[in-house]
């Protein structure tokens, strides 16, 4: 009954998205589970969360109402066997704090009272070395809290000796690693200390109809009752799952929000036209003239790539310089000489680079000034910043993940041969494409690898060989590669989670960049003028329509349309995406070559032409806006594509000069 009660009060922390303790005060609690043996060894609750900047929390929790923790007792030593596992198999996710151990006790329990005192000093001094010195310190601890740390040595050896992994590690640092990552948790829900459930209940009455304390304490119930049927069956909740299970009962409120998923901050934009992504449907939005941010940055150097925005600040590389300037006021803040010229992965309030030896080089944002150095070596312009991890490739054929905010390796797994490109997230997968492994090193891509976010462990049981990938896109659901064959070109679909081939089609041209994959769809564009709708489950075409003679970026997916901006003729065809039929009356018409792919912004779809000439029309109709800029004007193939933040279109002109354009 204790556990059922905790689980209601977690259930509570996830139906108002409030902190749960131990997991993190800045992390917002996204999913509990009950029994999560297949998860974790620590099985009894397991609670996923998200801080700001999207990278996954973890909370493991074991549930006793009063351990004895003692090596003579056997319920203790399978206890401390499991938080073992756990420590051996997660410790870099645990330095860095995105895992985190718990043990639940009743609050009567002295021995985890004991055991508290001795997890708070371990925490404190860093080291088992120094946890060590200060247990010996005259006065520091009781008598009664070291003869603990002497019965959880004990305890630690017992379940060693039983089999439980080290982790490479001696008895005595395997105990300060334990204490140094453990919370424990004094449950004060039963007789006359119902503290913890009060609180739940302040929580709970806020999403009730009329927001009393009473609706509050039977909401709580409702929870303890789903807590006691959640448990057995071993199941997983989120916020959605839970409140369509409280759906009906009389002390909830209707029509309670479901927020989104807190999402990692869009940091880059795409460096070339093949690497173009779809623009989000947004709120609509009236069109004006598009007006100057600021005035022009004219001091980079002609031919400079197309802006970053992250966190409020843009980043712009210029041969061996970078420089950041305010995104509102464009503001200079700061530019700095690099080593190499390749394109730097933003994120977590940094940007990362390679110094002169290849090791990652963070620096801040908003100030330019190097922060904590990250361990490993990098390939310049090839490492990728998702959820506060870095994922960066090596020259020695390795992939690492580097958890940025303490500086903690996470994991590193070889890959053989090279990687070629920044990798790409697909869920809770990470694929990367290497050269050939059989072919001379230069000799191109030819090999497909999956691995596990988290671990680094490998999703697919080896890579998949297929030689001449030219462009790729991964999901969630499967990895589209194009390749080149003796025969011309094809469109593989590979499986993300077995690395299954699921199917291979030819094309009649040479696609001109990477597949788009929308929905149950895949779009892409050949260099004839074709746009092609491939069903992503079977690989049968959908629909096949040509809009020109020659495209050469790829399509757009928006608002159940296909966007195509044409190079000849120059003019921008809207697609209904179910069948490939046109959607605007007329297209949009420019008076030069569209080289670039257009952006979504509310309702209204911005496209810059060849001559430099901004072009609007609103999305639903087709009807062409008037918008008097002539100066868009840059170097696609040598700049790469300019990226929309909120309704801005910051971008470089050949000339070096760096703009910012209100679209709204």
């Amino acid at each position: 009954m204790l556990e059922h009660l905790y689980g209601a009060v977690l259930l509570s922390h996830l139906l108002t998205e409030t902190p749960v303790p131990a997991l993190g005060d800045h992390v917002t609690p996204t999913d509990v589970r009950f029994q999560a043996k297949a998860v974790d060894d620590v099985d009894d609750i397991h609670v996923t969360g998200l801080a700001p900047g999207g990278a996954r929390h973890r909370l493991s929790i074991g549930v006793r109402r009063r351990p004895k923790l003692t090596a003579a007792d056997s319920d203790s030593v399978r206890l401390i066997s499991s938080y073992l596992t756990t420590v051996a198999a997660r410790w870099p996710l645990l330095q860095s704090r995105r895992w985190s151990l718990a043990l639940a006790v009743a609050s009567v329990s002295v021995p985890a009272h004991q055991l508290a005192e001795l997890a708070l000093a371990a925490a404190a001094t860093g080291s088992n070395s120094r946890f060590r010195a200060r247990m010996t310190e005259p006065g520091r601890p009781g008598r009664a809290v070291l003869g603990r740390l002497d019965q959880l040595d004990a305890l630690v050896a017992a379940a060693l000796h039983q089999g439980a992994p080290d982790g490479g590690a001696d008895q005595a640092e395997v105990t300060w690693r334990l204490l140094s990552r453990l919370s424990v948790v004094e449950l004060r829900l039963e007789g006359t200390r119902k503290e913890d459930r009060s609180h739940s209940v302040g929580r709970l009455q806020h999403l009730t109809p009329s927001g009393t304390p009473a609706e509050g304490d039977a909401l709580f119930s409702a929870l303890v009752e789903k807590a006691g049927t959640y448990a057995p069956a071993g199941a997983t909740v989120n916020r959605q799952t839970l409140l369509a299970d409280l759906q009906g009962l009389p002390g909830l409120r209707d029509g309670i929000v479901l927020l989104p998923e807190p999402a990692a901050p869009v940091t880059t934009a795409p460096s070339k036209p093949s690497e173009a992504v779809a623009p989000q449907r947004r709120t609509a939005a009236r069109i004006g003239p598009p007006r100057e941010l600021w005035p022009p940055k004219r001091h980079l150097l002609p031919g400079a790539e197309q802006p970053q925005v992250c966190e409020g600040t843009v980043v712009v590389r210029h041969g061996y310089r970078m420089s950041a300037f305010d995104a509102l006021t464009g503001a200079a803040l700061w530019t700095k000489h690099t080593a190499y010229r390749g394109r730097p992965a933003v994120g977590g309030g940094a940007v990362y680079v390679a110094d002169k030896d290849r090791y990652p080089l963070p620096r801040d944002l908003r100030t330019g000034n190097k922060r904590s150095p990250l361990p490993g070596q990098i390939v310049d312009g090839l490492a990728v910043h998702h959820r506060g991890t870095l994922y960066a490739p090596d020259a020695r054929g390795r992939l690492h993940a580097t958890d940025t905010a303490s500086a903690t390796r996470l994991w590193t797994a070889p890959t053989g041969t090279l990687v070629t490109a920044p990798v790409q997230m697909a869920g809770s997968a990470l694929v990367a494409v290497l050269e050939a492994d059989a072919q001379p090193p230069g000799a191109g891509p030819g090999q497909v690898l999956a691995l596990d976010v988290d671990t680094g462990t490998p999703r697919w049981p080896r890579p998949v060989t297929l030689p001449g990938i030219e462009q790729w896109t991964a999901t969630e659901q499967a990895v589209h590669l194009v390749r080149h064959a003796a025969a011309g070109h094809r469109l593989t679909a590979l499986d993300t989670a077995s690395g299954v081939r699921r199917w291979d089609r030819s094309l009649p041209d040479a696609p001109v960049a990477k597949p788009v994959a929308a929905g149950d769809t895949v779009y892409l564009t050949t260099r004839d003028g074709t746009v092609h709708a491939i069903d992503a489950t079977t690989g049968t075409r959908k629909w096949t329509v040509r809009v020109g003679t020659r495209v050469t970026v790829p399509p757009v997916v928006a608002q159940d349309l296909v966007l195509v901006a044409g190079h000849t003729p120059g003019r921008v065809t809207a697609l209904h995406t179910r069948t490939g039929e046109p959607a605007w009356p007329k297209a949009g018409v420019g008076k030069g070559a569209f080289v670039s792919t257009p952006h979504l912004v509310g309702d209204t779809v911005w496209a810059a032409d060849r001559t430099g000439r901004l072009h609007a029309w609103n999305i639903g109709t087709g009807r062409p806006l008037s918008v008097r800029y002539q100066d868009a004007l840059w170097d696609v193939d040598l700049q790469g594509t300019p990226t929309v933040t909120d309704g801005v279109l910051y971008f470089v002109t050949r000339g070096g000069d760096l703009r910012a354009l209100r679209l709204t």
